[in-house]
């Protein structure tokens, strides 16, 4: 009916359908046979090419007054053979790419992290395997926190080896992230898997996230506050007060700024203390 809205010989309104796939399958249904003769131009927008894909990549980055060349060539190239082209999807992994890449203060995203931020959203099951064609999977990247000397990573060794957790299948400490910040979220994650600790869950801080949560399946909730804990839903409060499970407080504030510390493997270890303190633990023998 909005089809046929005429002034005199002229249209005085013009639709323009924008949809994926499924789209034209709806207008091939039978009750919209006449409304499909109505339409003058179809157009179906094929993925990008990989030449495409990287100029895409670095027009988003210009256009937000960031560096043309924030991702790497070879990170875009990753990106096209991870996603297939589809804009979507591109836009989906290169956000996420740069929350990573923000976590660990760097200056460009290149294709280990690519590749490592692909890996975890396939394991979450937010995002499909390679493309037809595409390259096969690349080996585990390194940490970004691979650069610590060996001093450091003996000191933590040291400072790990009277705490070793008897629940967990393979003794480690099994953790979930609670934070309103995604970002938080990713960054202690990545942080305490340095420190002999298993992080089983990332959920935003709500009480819906925390009720879904299974707390037999962690050996302590770690919860991200800020100094606004009195503006806490009343919902959230009570499921925080009523949690039977050991779980930690954690100034969020302290953890933000810590992004921003030389050696954030400090913050790491002295908040991994806290949290094998809140459980049971024998004596852990040293390598």
């Amino acid at each position: 009916m909005l089809s046929n809205v005429n002034a005199d010989k002229d249209q005085v309104l013009q639709v323009i359908l924008v949809g994926q796939r499924e789209l034209r399958d709806t207008l091939r249904r039978p009750d919209l046979v006449q409304f499909a003769q109505r339409i003058g131009v179809d157009y179906h927008l094929e993925p990008l090419t990989e030449a495409e894909t990287r100029e895409y990549i670095r027009h988003r980055c210009q256009t937000a007054g960031g560096k043309v060349d924030l991702f790497t060539d070879q990170a875009c190239e990753r990106i096209y053979q991870s996603t297939g082209g589809v804009p979507r999807l591109i836009n989906l992994l290169c956000d996420t790419a740069l929350v990573y890449g923000y976590a660990e203060q760097r200056d460009k995203i290149d294709a280990e992290l690519i590749g490592e931020v692909a890996r975890d959203k396939r394991r979450g099951g937010l995002f499909p395997g390679n493309p037809p064609g595409a390259a096969a999977a690349v080996p585990e990247p390194r940490s970004p926190f691979a650069a610590r000397t060996a001093t450091a990573h003996n000191q933590n060794s040291t400072n790990r080896s009277s705490t070793r957790l008897t629940s967990g299948k393979s003794g480690q400490l099994r953790l979930a992230v609670a934070a309103d910040s995604e970002l938080l979220r990713i960054y202690l994650a990545r942080l305490m898997t340095k420190f002999d600790i298993r992080v089983v869950s990332t959920l935003p801080l709500s009480a819906q996230a925390l009720n879904e949560l299974d707390p037999d399946s962690i050996d302590v909730l770690l919860v991200e506050l800020d100094d606004r804990i009195d503006r806490l839903d009343q919902a959230l409060y009570d499921t925080l007060i009523e949690w039977k499970h050991p779980i930690l407080f954690n100034d969020s504030l302290a953890t933000e700024a810590s992004l921003s510390q030389p050696d954030r493997l400090d913050y790491g270890r002295k908040l991994s203390q806290k949290l094998y303190s809140l459980v049971p633990h024998t004596p852990q023998s040293v390598a």
